[in-house]
């Protein structure tokens, strides 16, 4: 169990010191939590990962009482990271690739993540919005999507990439998904 102390040593290495921070804009995290509904400990998770930009701390209060935060910044945050996505699990299902490739495709960009809770256990994770999804796999299809897309076997798309010469889409990095409007010609 970490006591106080430890805990605002690890929160304040998030934070930079604000003396001037104007008490109209910025609320402690109590009435932040309390304004805006939520719990503290989500907070401190948003401080911890670094999603609350405007968070700082003043000599004024003491623990957590003495971090100041912008509680429209807050509730913006909230909206955002309680949205259900799909996990890299789902994706690795759906789009048929393995899970070291669905995380290149998100660190490539080309599948905008977010830090959120699995709606199955809670837990944070890293989520696809399903509309980032959809508008991925209008410029890309892997052997799956598009063996769904045309109705045919994945042996059949393959058989299809290797007759018709088609070749990886090259901002893929090597991983193996197509241009769709490449792939649909098969």
């Amino acid at each position: 169990m970490v006591d106080l102390d430890t805990l605002m040593a690890r929160v304040q290495r998030h934070m930079h010191p604000n003396l001037a921070c104007r008490s109209a804009e910025f609320a402690s995290i109590p009435k932040a939590c309390f304004e805006v509904s939520c719990a503290t400990s989500t907070v401190i998770n948003l401080l911890m990962d670094g999603h609350l930009k405007s968070a700082a701390w003043t000599h004024q209060g003491k623990g957590l009482a003495g971090i100041v935060i912008d509680p429209v910044e807050l509730k913006s945050k909230l909206a955002s990271f309680s949205k259900t996505g799909l996990t890299i699990e789902d994706l690795r299902d759906r789009l048929g690739l393995q899970y070291t490739q669905v995380k290149k495709l998100i660190a490539r960009d080309l599948l905008p993540a977010f830090t959120g809770r699995k709606s199955s256990s809670g837990r944070r994770a890293v989520l696809v919005d399903p509309s980032d999804l959809a508008a991925f796999l209008d410029d890309f299809q892997t052997i799956r999507t598009a063996a769904a897309r045309l109705g045919i076997s994945e042996n059949a798309v393959r058989a299809g990439i290797s007759n018709g010469s088609i070749v990886r889409a090259p901002d893929g990095g090597g991983l193996p998904i197509y241009r769709t409007a490449v792939i649909i010609t098969i």
